[in-house]
């Protein structure tokens, strides 16, 4: 009986020792459970997770995702009238307004005869006859009833560059102030052959000193090498060759000469050939345009 009891507080020892040093239970690694994602935290509002948890992009109307709208009726602003601006200015004179304007005058230079206080003595390299009868009564402008009258002047570069110089004469009885000369006003005949828009140019000239034209007259510009504008065809309107023996208007609006410095009097003007044109043209019906 003795040697019972040893054996079973023997076997009872052993089982005590061998629970405190059984070894642990290690759970096998495997994946972590599947939960609703989360963004920053946050649940993506178009993802829509049905009972299984699956989850897919839907469309989402406004109300869904930011509640319900209210709805506003759009109301018009009130508006100002329209403002009234200031007329536009006249900017310039064209051609045709001669005609149309009566508050205009010309004083004649030439038709049939030059006016005395005007010579064309100071022409150079230019056989100018004043009496041509080539163009006996050619009707200039219908509509006007102007016509070429009794004679024109017949005009023949014998060189480059000649002029045909119009002048005021020093013993003129007129004087003719530059702020009353609105334009001139010349029509030209293109003789027997065509005239192309460079062939001929025309300036106007002027002195602050003298109402008359004198040569060497520097009070304009003060420099012997200035000139005033020498403007050709092309710039006045006359926008194509002028076929053989047809009549134009050509006006020279003072204004428009832009590089032309302010001068007291108007004492000439003249029409100037291109190189290579020696070809016979005829003018008539030169005035000066001026204020009443």
């Amino acid at each position: 009986m003795k040697i019972f009891r040893i054996l079973l507080a023997t076997w009872l020892l052993l089982a005590g020792c061998r629970s405190a040093t059984a070894t642990p239970v290690v759970q096998p690694a495997g994946p972590k459970p599947t939960v609703i994602p989360l963004f920053d935290g946050e649940l993506d509002p178009h993802l829509r997770i049905d009972p299984a948890g699956a989850m897919e992009p839907v469309a989402m109307s406004g109300e869904e995702l930011f509640g319900p709208m209210q709805k506003v009726t759009p109301v018009p602003l009130p508006t100002k009238p329209p403002a009234v601006g200031s007329p536009p200015i006249a900017q310039g004179i064209g051609q045709d307004d001669i005609a149309a304007h009566a508050d205009y005058e010309q004083i004649t230079i030439f038709d049939d005869t030059l006016n005395p206080n005007w010579t064309l003595d100071t022409s150079e390299k230019m056989e100018s006859n004043p009496m041509d009868t080539s163009h006996w009564y050619e009707v200039l402008s219908a509509a006007e009833e102007i016509d070429s009258g009794a004679v024109a002047i017949a005009a023949t570069p014998k060189a480059d560059f000649g002029t045909l110089f119009f002048s005021v004469q020093p013993g003129a009885t007129s004087i003719y102030l530059r702020e009353n000369i609105l334009g001139l006003s010349i029509w030209l005949n293109s003789g027997l052959q065509m005239m192309d828009t460079g062939d001929l140019a025309i300036a106007v000239v002027g002195s602050n000193e003298v109402p008359y034209w004198r040569p060497n007259d520097f009070s304009v510009f003060g420099d012997s090498k200035e000139t005033f504008s020498e403007t050709r065809l092309y710039y006045l309107n006359v926008n194509r060759a002028i076929p053989a023996n047809t009549w134009v208007n050509v006006v020279v609006w003072l204004d428009d000469l832009l590089y032309d410095p302010p001068y007291e009097y108007v004492t000439g003007f003249y029409i100037k050939n291109d190189v290579g044109y020696q070809n016979t043209y005829y003018v008539d019906n030169v005035s000066l345009i001026t204020l009443p």
